[in-house]
């Protein structure tokens, strides 16, 4: 059945990424989560007993320092990137 879909349709060959592109991808992918994941802490900060605090503002202190080494080490892939 796959043979007979891939004559029909035809589709072109892609190249697989090389490995720059797939850090970038793996990268951009991390600094997602790891945004979503500051973004939660920050909701559950607000209703959290005081006792969690700490440990939360904590954590969010933490995330943020991801996001920001994250952001750098993009912004330098990115400018010394051939394309």
């Amino acid at each position: 059945m796959r043979t007979v879909f891939a004559v029909r349709v035809q589709p072109s060959v892609r190249p697989q990424p090389d490995a720059a592109t797939t850090e970038l991808a793996a990268l951009l992918a991390q600094r997602r989560q790891v945004v979503e994941m500051l973004t939660a802490e920050r909701h559950r900060l607000g209703k959290a007993a005081a006792v969690l605090q700490p440990g939360i503002q904590a954590h969010i202190t933490w995330l943020t320092q991801q996001v920001t080494t994250l952001d750098n080490d993009l912004t330098w892939r990115i400018r010394h990137s051939p394309v």
